[in-house]
């Protein structure tokens, strides 16, 4: 039986979630100030905090402990990292055929009591939800990658950082950590870990992933080999793990093919919400790219992406708070590439199929967030997607 009186902070996805379970398992919501236990939503900046000695964790912190207190804990797989995360998180369920939760959009409170049915779960991990654990120990953590992302609440990448650790800061030494080698930011953080740690590269990646027709780019096959990777320390057979990667079916919004359009290949990235994100996208494809980036400038470098545009996107289309200082840096710098500034996602669809040729991509992917015009990226994704086929079917008329 649960004991605690515990009163909930926020009042979106995961404030819902909290009360429910606390329903369906008959736990006392109070406030804050009669309250034992305080669990606070991700979306909320702890600056935002009421003072209290009440200790102040997330639903993600709660369901670990929840798990603990259990005669039989279901065995962990954390994933963090800033790109990546949903795309391994999932094909690590599928790979190893396990539930996921968590960042996701699946409660891991869900599996609250089910730990017999489910007994191993591969939880997705932002840093908001870090920010709040402090017991939380995965059996496996998995580290995927490090670049400047939510620094408008975390202020500095040492404290990004310092969030990511806490995916793997509390595993012991018959934990496995499985890091990115690649990334020298990863390599650095996770110097001190006293886990089983065992890397992942792109050296990693054979001609056999070239096989599964459903992993568009490079950065797909790298994401294949650390779901091996997980399945290899689960004791699963690496042949049929493999084989079950034939299944997999990509998430929405990231590199999501949407239709081809007079032999052009149009693609929905709108999870691509920093630069580092749109960088893989581009480097998906072997063809020649027309661009649509658009959303809130956050202040992040552009130097790199420009630099990417500049190499392999034959035209850029830009819309919303990033349009002036992006496509400064790119005419600047690349003069050839054709840059057009439009005013709404109508516009840039129109301007992305009448720049692109045939046989070209015609790829929208951001490279920020985008809550100056959508109500996230899934909005945005979707009114991508309902964008386009509206093109489509006006064509037909």
């Amino acid at each position: 039986m649960i004991r605690d009186k515990i009163a909930v902070l926020g009042s979106g996805v995961t404030a819902k979630s909290v009360l429910d379970f606390a329903n369906r398992c008959q736990i006392e919501v109070v406030s804050v100030t009669d309250a034992t236990l305080i669990i606070a939503s991700p979306g909320l900046n702890p600056d935002s905090y009421p003072e209290t000695t009440t200790p102040i964790i997330s639903d993600i912190e709660w369901a670990y402990r929840l798990f603990q207190a259990s005669e039989n804990p279901p065995k962990l797989i954390g994933v963090t990292g800033t790109n990546g995360k949903s795309t391994v998180t999932a094909m690590i369920s599928h790979v190893c055929d396990i539930p996921y939760a968590g960042n996701i959009g699946v409660p891991l409170l869900n599996y609250v009591g089910l730990e017999d049915e489910f007994p191993c779960i591969v939880v997705e991990l932002s840093s908001y939800q870090l920010e709040t654990c402090f017991d939380f120990r995965p059996d496996i953590a998995v580290i995927l990658n490090i670049s400047p992302d939510h620094l408008g609440r975390h202020k500095t990448m040492d404290a990004y950082s310092h969030e990511k650790k806490k995916c793997f800061i509390n595993q012991h030494s018959d934990d496995v950590l499985i890091f990115n080698a690649d990334d020298t930011r990863v390599v650095d953080m996770v110097r001190g870990a006293k886990a089983t740690k065992v890397s992942f590269s792109n050296k990693d990646i054979t001609d056999s992933f070239t096989l599964i027709k459903s992993l568009v780019g490079r950065h797909n096959y790298l994401n294949a080999s650390i779901a091996l990777t997980v399945a290899s320390y689960l004791n699963l057979d690496q042949d049929v793990a493999f084989r079950s990667l034939h299944s997999f079916k990509p998430l929405k919004h990231r590199l999501e093919f949407v239709c081809e359009v007079n032999g052009i290949n149009i693609y929905n990235d709108s999870k691509a919400t920093n630069p580092e994100s749109t960088m893989v996208g581009i480097h998906a494809f072997n063809e020649a790219v027309v661009l649509i980036c658009c959303g809130d400038d956050k202040g992040l470098a552009f130097d790199a992406l420009v630099d990417c545009i500049g190499r392999h996107v034959s035209s850029l289309i830009i819309f919303g708070g990033i349009a002036s200082r992006l496509g400064a840096m790119v005419s600047q710098s690349y003069p050839d590439c054709v840059v057009v500034y439009v005013e709404t996602l109508k516009d840039a669809i129109v301007q992305g199929i009448k720049q692109a040729n045939e046989k070209e991509v015609l790829l929208f992917s951001p490279a920020s967030s985008s809550f100056d015009c959508f109500n996230g990226y899934e909005d945005r994704g979707n009114q991508f997607v309902d964008g386009v086929n509206r093109y489509v079917e006006a064509a037909l008329v």
